[in-house]
């Protein structure tokens, strides 16, 4: 799977938050992945059992020291989609109203920001495969979890059946993951 430039609208714009990413999978699940972000000189890269590095480094996740710091009631800092859609509407309008939230404009780096834990959660209604499939791996190669919006697994998928179809996704820790689906249900 791979997708030249994530955030295309940005980079037309001369905005400069875009990013390549790139994933190998084999049965229907990501194995290898990276997102390499060319404004920053950053590569995210990520195989299975291999965990997470950030230009060569092995990385540790750092939500569970934000945890340490705020508490488990402070806001949580969310990645948001530039689209309204129905299959997102309860989880992007619950991180509105009682988190911090951001948009790059790329669901990729919204991904490998998550998994870094520099976001807490990322709520995406219209990921591509070619957009998620490198930053899934990398969520679940730092501890993190991801899910549809209803907590039903994505993978494994069928790739020879897919054909482009949106896959809204719910990916973070999974402190946050698991705040975010009880806090939408609340709203």
């Amino acid at each position: 799977m791979i997708d030249p430039i994530d955030g295309t609208r940005n980079y037309i714009r001369d905005i400069p938050i875009f990013v390549c990413s790139v994933a190998a999978m084999r049965g229907g699940e990501p194995v290898a992945g990276a997102i390499y972000d060319p404004v920053q000189k950053v590569m995210y890269s990520a195989a299975r059992g291999q965990g997470v590095l950030i230009n060569r480094r092995r990385i540790t996740p750092r939500g569970a020291r934000f945890d340490k710091l705020y508490g488990p009631r402070a806001k949580l800092f969310v990645g948001i989609p530039s689209a309204r859609r129905l299959a997102t509407q309860r989880l992007v309008l619950c991180a509105v109203q009682r988190h911090v939230v951001r948009n790059f404009g790329s669901a990729a780096l919204h991904l490998a920001l998550a998994a870094s834990g520099q976001l807490d959660a990322v709520v995406l209604g219209n990921g591509r495969l070619r957009d998620i499939a490198a930053g899934s791996l990398m969520i679940t190669e730092a501890g993190g979890v991801i899910t549809s919006p209803d907590s039903t697994s994505l993978c494994p998928m069928d790739v020879s059946r897919y054909t482009g179809q949106e896959t809204p996704i719910l990916a973070g820790n999974p402190r946050a993951h698991a705040r975010l689906l009880r806090e939408s249900k609340q709203v």
